[in-house]
């Protein structure tokens, strides 16, 4: 812990602002049926979640990216956000990194959400910490894994599930069950 600290203290030097974080997963995801992160699904959460934050108060962002591909993270245009700071560090040990998304960020983007250390690094969180994640786990809509069809046996009801359509994030309230029964009928 002492060197998460460390580096926290170094990383962030006198920044008072409201930390956001954003869990980024792709590497072993590309290619596979669960779907990483993409620049279409992040840069419209982020704007859907820098609004939701500043109107619950939090009018000085900055954003932390903590995850496996930083040249990706690193092409993301963020102009427009209005970050106080953006941090993009090249990653500690998992556990380092576990320990200070846990402990650090006050909020959380979950960009991929069929990744379990995404999941744990939010749940590990300070309570009434606010956690945002992607509605959607599978890159192919007709596999949808048990992850997905028992999304809430998965997620914390007070988290709040993301949906992009049309290069526009918007909170996805329904469950899948409850979205899928909609389309049935």
């Amino acid at each position: 812990m002492k060197e998460v600290n460390d580096f926290a203290r170094y990383l962030f030097k006198n920044d008072s602002s409201h930390l956001l974080c954003a869990h980024i997963r792709r590497g072993d995801f590309i290619g596979f049926s669960l779907e990483e992160a993409t620049k279409e699904f992040i840069l419209p959460a982020l704007e859907f979640i820098t609004t939701y934050l500043k109107n619950a108060g939090h009018n000085n962002l900055s954003l932390l990216f903590i995850g496996n591909d930083l040249k990706f993270v690193q092409e993301l245009n963020l102009t427009n956000y209005n970050f106080s700071s953006i941090y993009t560090p090249e990653p500690l040990s998992k556990g380092g990194d576990m320990c200070l998304g846990a402990n650090y960020c006050k909020s959380m983007l979950i960009s991929a959400s069929g990744s379990t250390y995404g999941w744990w690094m939010s749940y590990l969180m300070p309570e009434n910490s606010t956690v945002f994640y992607n509605s959607r786990m599978t890159r192919n809509r007709n596999e949808i894994n048990d992850k997905e069809r028992y999304d809430y046996n998965v997620f914390l009801k007070e988290w709040i599930s993301l949906a992009v359509e049309n290069g526009t994030a918007y909170h996805e309230k329904k469950w899948w069950h409850e979205r899928e029964k909609e389309k049935k009928n």
